[in-house]
């Protein structure tokens, strides 16, 4: 019974039309019964005369009777879509023998889309559960989802249906998750089970078949895994339930940014109290254009408090509007200041649209009370404090001692620096440094590298060989310019300043930039009496792993390069910065330190050039979750809470060689990392995200499907433009010719009918 139900779209109208074939033949019989045998005189003749007729009448009724039958019949076939496919057609018209069913559900993001009032998975998980329902429990099945196809997690693995009923309510009650379309794996597993079971094979793919799952490698994958069952003559069935969807919305991307030295947009350092720049990537996959939009926020504390800050408009550049339009990318940039440090979160949420698995995103960050910052000290002075060089540094940054001001400075005379590991801070400054050892070189060079921050000022201590030596590398080094011999005035008779239009639009000016008339108060405010002269680099020797050497600022002085002595330089060395500054960092060569803008040039250079931070915390959903564990928590009791928490119970992890570690987070959503110690708990989070491409819903057609799969299949259509359901299948139908012959039945019965005298004329 199955397999002539698999040979229709509509088995269900088909199934009824059949039995209603038999409502001519009740009818007949019911008719039979309604007259009452009367004998009379007259009709002895009559009867006679029928006698000798009753076996030709009885034909002529049992014609008619069967062609209303087959009349009922053919509208049955007509109505439930009988289709034949030259690939399904040997195993719909098989015999009643025994068969393995292997069926594969798309579960991705994408399925959710909105369907009127329901969703494309549902329609999908409807209809499979359908199926399922047919199928007699002597055959094979295996439901295998595509979120979890090589996992033992399989709906229900292969074996016969003792329990359909548990079955079919299983799959009903199935919902899309947040993972993307891993068909190729699902594929895998069903060449794994089939292989050598000697039954008849089917295989059926429920999903959207978009446009983007033919791409790349994973398809290439799937490709190859279609052909292998091709070759085994497994018949291939694809059900189809992508829209053609006229509003989406998908936020692409979410992060922490800062402006790095040379106006780079990239990953910054959160702390507490001070305004971070998060943005956003949002795109209309949709085909209709969104007039306004909105992003909320929702933001999760360190200290378990949750806020939700005011929403933020999308823009649409070219009109100003607030909108997009089909296709387009906006970028939006806003601020938001965590008031406390620790683990931090914020959510981005969109206005309900097409599909509803897309308009989140969040964003995990660890809030540091302060930057640590080391100083280190050239020209120590221990009688005289406030003679040495880094006094005014320290105090712009740090000014009560206890990083209460984001900075947290520690200060360290050359001399005591050792051959210590700069990882421990987020900027190093060298204040007048003559020299450093080959060691410490080598381990400030890696630091910079791997993303730390340096800042150079010079002085009347810097030692010109060292400088111009292995600090320079040719141009290949941290320093990004040879230096010359001071430019000194001692007697401070004239002084000099930034050119005002020298000014780099670069964050480590910023505090001369904006407002214009406070910019150049700020400027005219500062004198300095001396400075180094460098010797730009060319660009021809720029190292080519290294950025080129920009110049940020230009001094006002006099001396060989009158009026164009670089005063800042910046280069981008690795996943790290250097910026240069070309005078002293206290009063020896300027009165710039007494001034307001050096305060704001201090925290501006520390803000730009600190180690990068965040990234590691926020994700695509599937990315493994990784956190090393230093010996303080060597010791501790890792557990996990997912997005799904407390509906999952929370996880334990092992604590292995330093690190925990989750594999499978396949929730979109904040997870939250705990480390039990006798001294209390901590804890760090985590955020997954969608993968964007899931917003991405343009189908492919039947024909870019053939293309791209390599091998013959049935294709049905399951899906209209306004979420109706169809069946367009690529086999052949035939329900045109059975309503045509129906027409031709029904003519027939009545000529007949006429012919034979059972109708009047």
């Amino acid at each position: 019974m199955n397999l002539v139900l698999a040979m229709f779209i509509n088995p269900a109208l088909f199934a009824w039309g059949a039995a209603a074939a038999s409502v001519p033949i009740i009818i007949h019989l019911l008719n039979r019964r309604r007259f009452k045998t009367v004998d009379w005189a007259a009709m002895r003749f009559i009867l006679e005369s029928i006698r000798k007729n009753r076996r030709r009448v009885r034909i002529e009724e049992m014609i008619l009777l069967a062609l209303r039958c087959l009349a009922v019949f053919l509208l049955a076939l007509a109505v439930g879509r009988y289709m034949m496919s030259s690939t399904a057609g040997a195993a719909n018209l098989g015999s009643q023998a025994q068969a393995v069913y292997y069926f594969i559900l798309d579960d991705s993001v994408s399925m959710g889309q909105q369907v009127g009032n329901t969703t494309s998975f549902a329609k999908a998980a409807s209809d499979l559960a359908d199926t399922l329902g047919n199928i007699p429990t002597t055959d094979k099945v295996e439901v295998l989802l595509t979120s979890k196809p090589l996992e033992d997690a399989a709906v229900f693995k292969i074996g016969s249906l003792t329990d359909k009923l548990s079955l079919v309510n299983k799959v009903k009650g199935l919902r899309p998750g947040d993972t993307g379309n891993q068909l190729h794996l699902a594929l895998k597993r069903a060449n794994m089970v089939l292989a050598d079971d000697p039954m008849p094979k089917r295989l059926f793919i429920y999903g959207d078949f978009r446009k983007i799952d033919l791409e790349g490698a994973e398809m290439e994958e799937a490709r190859a895994e279609l052909k292998k069952l091709s070759a085994k003559r497994v018949p291939i069935t694809l059900y189809a339930y992508g829209l053609a969807n006229g509003v989406n919305l998908t936020i692409q991307e979410v992060k922490l940014v800062g402006r790095r030295p040379g106006g780079s947009e990239v990953g910054a350092m959160a702390v507490a109290g001070q305004d971070l720049r998060i943005q956003a990537k949002v795109a209309n996959t949709g085909s209709q254009r969104v007039e306004r939009t909105n992003l909320g926020l929702a933001a999760r504390c360190a200290d378990g408090s949750e806020a939700s800050p005011p929403v933020v408009e999308v823009p649409d550049r070219r009109s100003g509007r607030t909108g997009l339009d089909p296709g387009e990318v906006e970028t939006v940039t806003f601020s938001y200041c965590f008031p406390v440090a620790g683990p931090s979160s914020l959510q981005l949420r969109l206005p309900a649209d097409g599909l509803e698995g897309d308009n989140s995103a969040y964003l995990a960050l660890n809030v540091r009370q302060a930057r640590r910052v080391l100083l280190v000290d050239g020209a120590p002075d221990v009688n005289d404090p406030f003679a040495s060089e880094s006094i005014f540094a320290s105090w712009v940054l740090d000014p009560t001692g206890d990083g209460k001001w984001r900075n947290q400075v520690d200060v360290m005379a050359l001399d005591r620096l050792g051959d210590m590991s700069f990882g421990d801070y987020d900027a190093v400054g060298l204040l007048n440094v003559g020299d450093l050892s080959a060691q410490q070189l080598e381990a400030l060079t890696r630091y910079v590298e791997n993303g730390g921050g340096l800042a150079v000022f010079t002085g009347n201590r810097v030692n010109p060989a060292f400088y111009n030596g292995a600090f320079y590398a040719g141009g290949a080094g941290l320093c990004p310019a040879r230096i010359g011999a001071p430019v000194v005035d001692a007697e401070r008779r004239k002084f000099f300043t930034l050119r005002p239009d020298s000014i780099a639009d670069d964050p480590v000016m910023e505090v001369f930039r904006g407002n214009e008339g406070k910019g150049m108060i700020f400027l005219r405010s500062m004198h300095f009496y001396g400075y180094t002269p460098v010797t730009e680099l060319a660009p021809e020797g720029v190292s080519p792993k290294y950025g080129p050497v920009r110049v940020l600022a230009r001094f006002d002085a006099p001396g060989p390069d009158a009026g164009h002595a670089p005063a800042v330089l910046s280069r981008n060395v690795g996943l790290g910065s250097v910026v240069m500054v070309c005078t002293a960092a206290d009063t020896d060569w300027s009165d710039w330190p007494g001034v307001p803008s050096y305060l704001g040039f201090m925290n501006d250079l520390v803000d730009s050039i600190s180690r990068l931070e965040g990234h590691e915390y926020t994700d695509l959903v599937g990315r493994k979750i990784s956190y090393p564990l230093g010996p303080e928590l060597a010791s501790a009791q890792v557990t996990l809470q997912t997005p799904a928490y407390p509906a999952q119970d929370i996880i334990n992890l092992p604590n292995v060689a330093g690190l925990a570690s989750y594999d499978t987070p396949r929730e979109a959503g904040i997870y939250a990392m705990k480390f039990d110690l006798p001294s209390g708990q901590q804890q760090a989070l985590f955020a997954r995200n969608v993968d964007p491409r899931e917003g991405k819903l343009q189908t492919a057609s039947e024909a870019e499907l053939k293309s791209a799969l390599g091998v013959e299949f049935t294709y049905v259509n399951r899906m209209g433009p306004a979420g109706t359901v169809l069946a367009e299948a690529s086999g052949r139908e035939f329900w045109k010719a059975f309503l045509a012959a129906m027409l031709v039945v029904l003519a027939a019965e009545v000529f007949l009918g006429q012919r034979f005298g059972h109708y009047q004329q």
